[in-house]
Formats: C-alpha cells, sequence, structure tokens
C-alpha cells in the first residue's frame, strides 16, 4: 500500500476512498518492472459495523488510470464476518450500490428549441439531509438526489428555506450561457452538494436554498438557455407546490421572453 485517502459523506453512512498500491524489490523486475494501481472506492454501511467496498469509476475523472485495481471486499469494524452470511452481504452491497447509480430521469422537462433540456427535479426543506424531496405538482418524489446537513440561514419565524433543484443539458462542444429568476423569494443562499460517498457534485444539476414567507405555498421558475450566439430561449415551471402532498397547479409552459418580460407563450 502506497497511499490510501478517505472521505466521509455527508450522513456517515458511505464513504469513498483512493488507494495506491504498488510492487518493488528485487523480484519486481522479473514481473515487469515497478508498477503503481489506483482505485476509486465506493464504501457502504451495512448495518452491524460491517461495510462493503468496490472499485467504480471515478465521478469526477472518470479516465482509468495505466493500471486499475478491480477490488471488491467486506470490512467489519469489530471482527471476524462469518464465511456463512459473506455472500449475502456481498450481494446487499452490490444492490445498493447500483440503486444510487439509477436514479430516474426528471418527469418535469422541457426540450427547447436551441437544444437545450431543462428538468425540474424536486425540492426539499433545508437542511434536507433525513427528509423527503417532493415533485413541482406536490408529489413524492421517490429518491434523495443528494444529502446535505448545512443550514443555509438562522430560523426565523416568518419564512422557510427549501433547496431547489434543476438541471440544464446542453450539447456538447458548445458555448452557453444560463439565465433564472424565482417568483417570490426573499433571499437565496448557495452551497455546495455533495452525493452519499462524500464527493461534490459537478453536473449540470443546479441546487440552490431559497427562503419564502411561511404564507407562501406555491412559487414560479423561469429559466433561459443560450447556446452559441444565439437568442435566450425559455421555460416557465409554474405554481410549484412548496407544500408536499399538494398541486398547487402546476404547468410547464415555454415561450420567448425574459424573466423581466414574463410574456411567455
Amino acid at each position: 500500500m502506497r497511499d490510501l485517502t478517505l472521505a466521509c459523506g455527508p450522513d456517515y453512512t458511505a464513504a469513498s476512498a483512493e488507494l495506491r498500491a504498488g510492487r518493488s524489490g528485487p523480484l519486481s523486475a522479473l514481473r515487469g518492472g515497478p508498477a503503481i494501481g489506483h482505485a476509486y472506492l465506493q464504501i457502504d454501511c451495512l448495518g452491524n459495523d460491517v461495510w462493503y467496498a468496490r472499485s467504480m469509476p471515478h465521478p469526477q475523472h472518470p479516465m482509468p488510470a495505466a493500471l486499475t485495481l478491480d477490488l471488491e471486499f467486506l470490512i467489519s469494524a469489530t471482527g471476524h464476518i462469518a464465511r456463512a452470511g459473506k455472500q449475502s452481504l456481498l450481494d446487499e452491497g452490490r444492490r445498493r450500490q447500483q440503486q444510487i447509480q439509477a436514479q430516474p430521469p426528471s418527469k418535469w422537462l422541457a426540450n427547447l428549441p436551441n437544444g437545450a433540456v431543462v428538468e425540474f427535479v424536486g425540492l426539499c426543506w433545508n437542511p434536507s439531509g433525513g427528509k423527503p424531496w417532493w415533485g413541482p405538482d406536490g408529489s413524492p418524489l421517490g429518491f434523495v438526489p443528494y444529502v446535505n446537513y448545512e443550514r443555509y440561514a438562522r430560523e426565523q419565524e416568518d419564512r422557510t428555506v427549501y433547496e431547489i433543484l434543476s438541471r440544464v443539458h446542453l450539447q456538447q462542444h458548445t458555448s452557453s450561457s444560463i439565465r433564472s429568476a424565482m417568483e417570490g423569494v426573499v433571499g437565496s443562499y448557495r452551497g455546495e452538494i455533495r452525493d452519499r460517498y462524500g464527493n461534490r457534485i459537478y453536473t449540470e444539476l443546479a441546487s440552490a436554498g431559497h427562503a419564502f414567507k411561511k404564507s407562501m405555498q406555491e412559487t414560479t421558475l423561469t429559466v433561459g438557455a443560450r447556446v452559441n450566439e444565439g437568442e435566450f430561449a425559455w421555460v416557465t415551471f409554474k405554481n410549484i407546490s412548496l407544500v408536499p402532498g399538494k398541486d398547487q397547479g402546476f404547468e410547464i409552459v415555454q415561450g420567448q421572453g425574459g424573466p423581466e418580460s414574463r410574456e411567455l407563450r
């Protein structure tokens, strides 16, 4: 083992690790010379102080190293793992990691005429860790896009802070610009978002904290995208429910014009 670094996930039920292992010494020349192997590990707690680790492509730089290590193993914080239960633990670890990777695409999206795709993913109260997410129509989201335990603002009796998540997909090899506006906000906040393994999320996901008066039950988000030197194309997600389980008349409207004009057709 040459090097090992470990990062805990936001809720401490998962982690990630990067390791380098190498061979050296008199026999290394007979085996093709010195070599360094690399691995990125995703680690999940299976309960009872047993953890499952498996090597995966690194989410931030997925190009493999010259020599990658294919690893899968169990870790016990308390001692020996009985042979009879190892296979079922391995199966459970594989199931959990496959489930995390298979997040469904958003049901609420707009294909803009310039090729951009805008998705509304979901929203949750801040901090979102351990709380349920819901869609813009109030329906349960069914999965957790990320885990956050950071409180964006001090609690105030007259306002509530939500984490609102959207995504803009743009064509590759294009220059682009994105604008957005949210109705009724009395404060906005930014923070890092991380996946369950502690990696910062750098994808097209756009998450922000937005504070609203407690009396508000819906809001509207307008998003515009420009590709290359073209005009902005706009979409409005109207009547986003700030109350889980209640549809406030949500609808998606596409058209021309920016958030200032509100003349979306």
